[in-house]
């Protein structure tokens, strides 16, 4: 789809080039602008960090995403579908973790990360002041994990396909 509404676009400025008074080409021009807004998403995202720790045995390899989110669009609904967005970019090794986050405050300097000034365990308490979720993908599972009320630790699982492993009842 990307690739036909870019060869559209450049017809179409070609076409203004050789006539740029024809209401024809203002009109094909317009049309693309509101295909263009209709295909936009409905949330924006950024991956920032994509590790593959590949051990040479494809059971065993795993890749840990990370990903910041605007705070304004943290919801269930959202995280659904930034799972299935990236388990499409990324559908191998078969173990994917996403982490999501909301606020810079939660993502750690490259000098932070470098000299293990934030630990897994985030003590800051800037950390939890913000929306944050991990999600997985692992032998044949697919589930999350979200904070419902920061700065409130709980956390919502929400199982997509198969099982929680970690939290088998």
């Amino acid at each position: 789809m990307g690739f036909v509404i870019t060869i559209m676009l450049v017809l179409n400025a070609i076409f203004i080039g050789a006539n740029p008074d024809s209401s024809k080409a203002h009109n094909e021009l317009t049309d693309y602008h509101l295909t263009f807004h209709q295909d936009k998403a409905s949330f924006r995202y950024i991956i920032f960090s994509n590790k593959v720790d590949d051990t040479g045995r494809p059971k065993d390899s795993s890749r840990r995403v990370k990903v910041l989110i605007e705070a304004s669009s943290f919801s269930e609904p959202t995280l659904k579908s930034i799972f299935r967005l990236l388990s499409r970019r990324f559908p191998t090794p078969d173990w994917l973790e996403v982490q999501v986050y909301t606020s810079l405050k939660q993502i750690p300097t490259p000098e932070e990360e470098d000299a293990g000034g934030i630990s897994e365990s985030h003590d800051d308490p800037e950390f939890d002041k913000h929306h944050r979720a991990i999600l997985f993908r692992l032998q044949g599972n697919e589930f999350f994990r979200y904070t419902i009320d920061p700065p409130d630790r709980t956390l919502k699982t929400v199982v997509l396909k198969g099982k929680d492993p970690f939290n088998p009842r």
